[in-house]
């Protein structure tokens, strides 16, 4: 059946090239090794096929999802002595933004692209919503964590505003919905240990 309406200005966009991403599971991100706060992302790795994301991007993101988000507060109490004025500054606009991840019910994901960290957590009040915060980086200006900015943790890292910037990117949501179905899962289980180490094991990986 043919709708009766003018279709010709919807949905062109002649100066874009749809490209498909790969999804890539990184493993568990979780405080717990270093007695911070109880909770455990998911790690996932998205890019083009051809264009993996640096090692040491990823290993900035994982730490930054550990110190800045899980133990956000002991972090402040223990660490941020150490750092100069300067480097207090650097931070102010992420510490303005902060969204406590650690008061969610201690699960949830990140996914890292090519220059953005999309992190989002299960609600803990309420398990069937999802909360999630949205940094971008310059990858150019990223230097490791072992490297001659050590322990900086993405110090070009700027929060987006997800109201204008949308919460997820149509690849995003690919992941977003394979672990949408593996919480609706969760939630009808027991929540059993084994339970929960089901959820936290079942990852998507291939082409988005």
């Amino acid at each position: 059946m043919a709708l009766d309406i003018d279709l010709k200005n919807l949905g062109n966009f002649p100066d874009y090239k749809h490209e498909p991403r790969i999804a890539k599971s990184g493993g568990l991100v979780s405080g717990l090794a270093a007695n911070l706060d109880n909770t455990i992302f998911k790690f996932y790795e998205m890019h083009k096929k051809d264009e993996p994301i640096r090692e040491e991007i990823i290993d900035e993101a994982k730490r930054f999802l550990i110190v800045e988000i899980v133990g956000f507060g002991n972090y402040k109490r223990s660490f941020s002595k150490y750092h100069s004025d300067k480097y207090k500054k650097e931070r102010a606009e992420i510490d303005k933004s902060y969204i406590p991840f650690s008061a969610s019910n201690g699960m949830g994901f990140a996914i890292l692209a090519k220059d953005t960290l999309n992190i989002a957590a299960w609600d803990k009040k309420n398990p069937i919503i999802i909360k999630n915060k949205l940094y971008t980086y310059d990858e150019s200006k990223v230097t490791s964590f072992y490297g001659e900015n050590s322990g900086r943790f993405f110090n070009n890292l700027k929060s987006l505003d997800i109201s204008e910037e949308g919460p997820f990117c149509v690849w995003e949501l690919g992941i977003v919905a394979h672990e949408r179905n593996a919480w609706m899962e969760y939630l009808q289980s027991n929540k059993t240990d084994a339970d929960k180490e089901k959820y936290l094991t079942d990852v998507i990986e291939g082409e988005l």
